[in-house]
């Protein structure tokens, strides 16, 4: 089974489910799995929104402050509501994006709610975010990201789902690839703040034969120190407490996952 074919792959359009995705956008196993989750959690949608809160207020603050003109949106998936091409426009409209995600019906919906006119180029790509080669020498991403200019890149809680890659090494063959200075955002899922929530959470993704591998403050840390990353203040904070310029009040159960943004090279 190639890690496209892999259960882990349907995460993004449960978590569209989860977010509340229109009618019809989301369907079959994907969305039998969100209610489910639902049922089980109902609090899963706060998570889902605080994660896609900070995913956007990150990619935001990496055009903003650190002046990236090209952004990697690795495990994209559906688009529902603001996505990043809105926010990155708003502060440069002359950014590049390329939205990955393995799911061909993902893909096309980003094409079609994705910017009608813009001075940057908006690419999609069909492929395996776990395979950083296949990635990387894709003509959307060659056509659309200068490997000679600092890139931001977007993981949003994906990286709990891939079991079946040496994340570790993914990481590193993404960090290797980009010029320095290159920005990485990351979400993942912890037991930290409500382990009890985060195990339920998990038990309905296994009863659907989707696992998943959380990891403590000092495991994230781990994981992108491995791959080169210098983790930017504020550090690795809930999700709902991050914010570009320190970290604000809120309940970091109501997130059960980290964020933090990081300088590659």
């Amino acid at each position: 089974m190639t890690h496209s074919d892999s259960p882990a792959m349907q995460v993004p359009d449960v978590y569209a489910g989860v977010l509340g995705a229109g009618a019809g956008a989301v369907h079959g196993r994907e969305q039998e799995l969100a209610r489910a989750l639902l049922a089980a959690v109902p609090s899963a949608a706060l998570v889902a929104r605080h994660n896609r809160a900070f995913v956007l207020a990150a990619a935001a603050a990496c055009v903003r402050q650190y002046g990236m003109t090209q952004i990697l949106d690795l495990g994209a998936g559906r688009p529902t509501g603001r996505n990043v091409h809105d926010v990155a426009h708003e502060a440069d409209p002359t950014v590049s994006l390329c939205y990955v995600d393995h799911s061909h019906a993902a893909v096309a919906q980003l094409e079609e709610q994705g910017p009608t006119a813009s001075e940057g180029r908006v690419s999609y790509l069909v492929a395996d975010i776990g395979d950083p080669r296949a990635v990387l020498d894709s003509t959307a991403v060659r056509e659309t990201i200068d490997p000679a200019r600092p890139t931001a890149v977007l993981l949003g809680a994906v990286v709990p789902y891939l079991t079946e890659v040496d994340v570790p090494d993914m990481l590193r063959e993404y960090a290797d690839a980009l010029a320095p200075g290159s920005i990485l955002v990351l979400s993942h899922g912890t037991y930290d703040f409500d382990r009890p929530k985060v195990q339920r959470m998990q038990e309905v993704y296994e009863a659907h034969g989707i696992p998943s591998r959380m990891r403590s403050e000092d495991e994230v840390r781990a994981l992108v120190e491995q791959a080169g990353v210098t983790v930017l203040p504020p550090g690795i904070v809930a999700t709902n407490q991050w914010q570009p310029d320190g970290v604000r009040a809120g309940e970091a159960g109501e997130a059960c996952m980290y964020g933090l943004w990081g300088r590659i090279g």
